[in-house]
């Protein structure tokens, strides 16, 4: 006896059955054969694969590109050592700029935009942010942006303050090279 009532699939939408298809339990939902274009019958683990395939080769192809994928380019690897350590030269460099300086002003600034830049796109990177380099170097950032915020971008730094900022960068810089 063929069953010609309406199934439903994965993606919710109804497939009405013809007479051709036919529900082979007392249960519909439980074994279905569905033919599709031809008149072959095809099993639910079959349909299932086939679905679960679309999707996932649907999910590649529309995923983000991959810097280095297949040899082109930069890794994510590569362009973060390269952020981090033009940072970090860049942070070391303002802290080593007089307060006397005419540049003093516009290299805490390039710094503090560096500091922004850098933690809004590394902050929440799941593969980054276990590294030992990736510590040091947000805590040295957190603490010289935390500076700047509370006693302004004019206010000189305290000895102890800066001599942690260098050791932090540093110690950064050597794990970076390291590769970690």
């Amino acid at each position: 006896m063929a069953c010609l009532h309406t199934h439903k699939l994965a993606c919710g939408r109804a497939l009405p059955l013809s007479d051709s298809a036919v529900c082979r339990s007392a249960r519909p939902r439980q074994a279905v054969v569905v033919t599709a274009l031809s008149d072959q019958p095809i099993s639910r683990r079959q349909a299932s694969y086939a679905a679960f395939m679309s999707a996932a080769s649907a999910a590649v192809l529309t995923g983000p590109a991959r810097a280095g994928l297949l040899g082109g380019g930069e890794s994510e690897e590569d362009i973060y050592k390269k952020d981090t350590g033009s940072l970090i030269s860049l942070v070391q460099e303002s802290l080593t700029v007089s307060s006397d300086s005419p540049d003093h002003d516009d290299a805490i600034n390039k710094a503090r935009d560096g500091i922004k830049e850098w933690v809004a796109k590394y902050r929440r990177g799941g593969s980054y942010t276990g590294k030992p380099s990736y510590g040091n170097s947000y805590t040295a950032f957190n603490a010289l942006a935390g500076h700047y915020n509370n006693f302004g971008p004019g206010s000189p730094l305290p000895k102890k303050r800066l001599e942690r900022l260098n050791k932090e960068l540093e110690d950064a810089k050597k794990l970076l090279d390291r590769g970690r």
